[in-house]
């Protein structure tokens, strides 16, 4: 029986992974790296569900007013003021994820131009890729569109049930069912917003891992590159789940590794963060304006967390690319094709 193909790709992934970031050692490379790993993607209140039900049912004496929430809706839909300004919010929201979504599927392939010849000019590629990333970026709206109708769905639902069961009684026996009956649809509906998303995740990582390349290597467009993809799972399924089953046991044990790494950091950095905050709170005393100087060092200390852990993440993106190109390569040539010092 023939070794089956996702193995194999968990060394040959690391020996290119150490040959593009180590041989030799390039901070300029990592840098551009840590960038692009930026937009490719490799995170309050607690939330009381007594509090949250007490809510519902309108506070300590369980009495829900219906006008209480009707006043409040008709509050906000007279302010015109406020409207605008949540509007305002939404679209800059929208306007910022689409933007985000777009540059998500450029540099998608300007890593892969990266880790194919080992050459990185972040404005050369970017340029060649901008027609490639409007693909994923329509592949990137599909999914969030639908994502958001199944969210919506899922939570009119809930909502629709828990006003059913507000008025549906109120005899302590009555109110006694309907909550063990909310309890059984809220854990219904984490059920499928579970499995949905893991559906999704897979989705999106087989189009991220297998139609990308092709898009890139093959010129495929997008609905036949998906196809591509489709064919080929269809044909070998065995290859897949087991390409599914490594990758998820090697991003626990990193995941797992680099927990522990980065618990360890922020520790460091909330120690030396409380220290400065209550030798702040001295300075303040003596004038308000010396906290000036401890909150540039806040925001400092912060941006250098963030620096610190892009750098130690970006190589576990790197291996994780590698990984997918050379399982996809094992099922033809064509598919990724190494350039330069990686030909």
């Amino acid at each position: 029986m023939p070794e089956l193909r996702a193995f194999n790709p968990v060394s040959t992934a690391l020996d290119r992974t150490k040959k593009l970031l180590f041989e030799p050692f390039d901070a300029w490379v990592w840098l551009k790296l840590v960038i692009i790993m930026f937009f490719v993607g490799s995170g309050g209140r607690s939330f009381n569900p007594g509090n949250a039900l007490q809510y519902m049912t309108g506070g300590e004496d369980g009495n829900f007013s219906g006008d209480v929430l009707a006043n409040g809706i008709s509050s906000i839909m007279s302010d015109t003021a406020l409207l605008a300004f949540i509007a305002l919010i939404l679209v800059a929201i929208i306007v910022l994820v689409l933007i985000f979504s777009y540059l998500r599927g450029v540099f998608s392939f300007i890593l892969i131009d990266a880790l194919t010849s080992g050459q990185i000019s972040l404005i050369r590629s970017f340029r060649e890729n901008l027609g490639r990333g409007f693909k994923a970026f329509l592949f990137n709206v599909a999914v969030m569109l639908v994502s958001l109708t199944m969210a919506l769905l899922m939570l009119i639902v809930l909502l629709l049930t828990i006003f059913w069961l507000i008025g549906a009684g109120d005899s302590n026996a009555t109110r006694a069912g309907l909550v063990l009956l909310a309890v059984g649809i809220l854990l219904i509906t984490i059920v499928a917003f579970i499995v949905f998303s893991l559906i999704v995740g897979l989705i999106t990582g087989f189009f991220y891992d297998f139609a990308i390349p092709l898009i890139r290597f093959r010129n495929m467009g997008l609905m036949e590159s998906i196809k591509h993809v489709i064919g080929l799972v269809a044909k070998e399924p065995v290859e897949f789940i087991v390409y599914v089953a490594v990758r998820w046991a090697l991003e626990a044990v990193v995941g797992f590794i680099f927990g522990i790494i980065y618990l360890c950091i922020f520790a460091v950095f909330l120690a030396v963060g409380v220290i400065l905050a209550m030798m702040a709170v001295a300075a303040a005393e003596i004038s308000v304006w010396l906290l000036v100087p401890f909150g540039l060092v806040f925001v400092v200390g912060f941006a250098l967390l963030i620096a610190i852990m892009a750098l130690l993440s970006m190589p576990v993106g790197v291996y994780f690319r590698y990984y997918s190109l050379e399982f996809l390569k094992a099922f033809d040539q064509s598919y990724v094709q190494y350039t330069g010092r990686f030909a």
